[in-house]
């Protein structure tokens, strides 16, 4: 930019200098005011995000048979994709720049609530790459997740979140407790096959039981795309008559 020197008032030309660098001096603070540790409750909305269809919610979705029902802390708030009537394909909610140089093992992690038998697709993005998704029913409970950052170690990172539709109107998904902070060592049964798999450990602790012999899993549904409602199920062996079940 070329500024010329008002010869008879440098005064005038002096403040115009003094204006603009304080305002390019505000956009840089202003872009750097996100600095890991980082947290996001939604509990007062949705600052420093740009949110394009989530709806910020708290006891529960107007549809039955799927959302959440309360935040992952209880009597708080959470973000939450609405797939009932008026619903959008793709929603998403992106972060402001968060600078994570201060981590020595910067990793994301956040809570999701994906239950309902029409759930589609959650996708997580960092710098616009994608780093982690899930889709279909996950149960009726909150699931921890943590999203490795090493490769983007030293820099700064902006967090998209993006929920597609599923189909039907039980696919409500929510996000809640949104940090950008140092790795989580969880200990636990990592084995998805085990007795005792616990979703949220990373590190398995030798601790996974099993079923001796001969099993099976059975997923309930029914014919009219909202989950199963509550019918149950019992098993009498061939041979020796014995009855499993409630």
């Amino acid at each position: 930019m070329k500024t010329t020197i008002n010869k008879k008032n440098p005064g005038r030309t002096l403040g115009y200098l003094m204006a603009v660098a304080m305002v390019l001096f505000a956009n840089v603070f202003a872009f750097s005011q996100i600095s890991a540790p980082y947290c996001e409750t939604f509990d007062a909305g949705a600052p420093g995000w740009t949110n394009n269809g989530w709806v910020n919610d708290q006891y529960g979705t107007p549809s039955g048979n799927t959302g959440p029902t309360d935040d992952i802390t209880g009597g708080g708030f959470y973000m939450y994709y609405e797939t009932s009537t008026g619903y959008l394909p793709v929603v998403d909610i992106t972060s402001d720049s968060i600078d994570i140089s201060a981590l020595a093992a910067p990793t994301l992690s956040f809570y999701n609530h994906m239950w309902g038998a029409t759930i589609g697709v959650l996708n997580v993005f960092v710098n616009g790459a994608l780093e982690w998704t899930m889709s279909g029913d996950q149960g009726n409970q909150w699931n921890y997740v943590q999203v490795d950052l090493s490769s983007y170690a030293g820099s700064n990172v902006s967090i998209k979140f993006e929920a597609s539709y599923g189909g039907g109107f039980t696919g409500d998904i929510g996000i809640d407790q949104v940090c950008v902070d140092e790795y989580i060592v969880i200990n636990g049964c990592t084995d998805p096959f085990a007795l005792n798999y616990d979703a949220s450990a990373n590190t398995d602790d030798g601790s996974c039981t099993y079923c001796q012999g001969t099993y099976l899993s059975l997923n309930m549904f029914d014919s009219f795309g909202d989950g199963w409602n509550g019918a149950e199920m019992t098993l009498t062996g061939a041979s020796s008559g014995t009855v499993f079940g409630p």
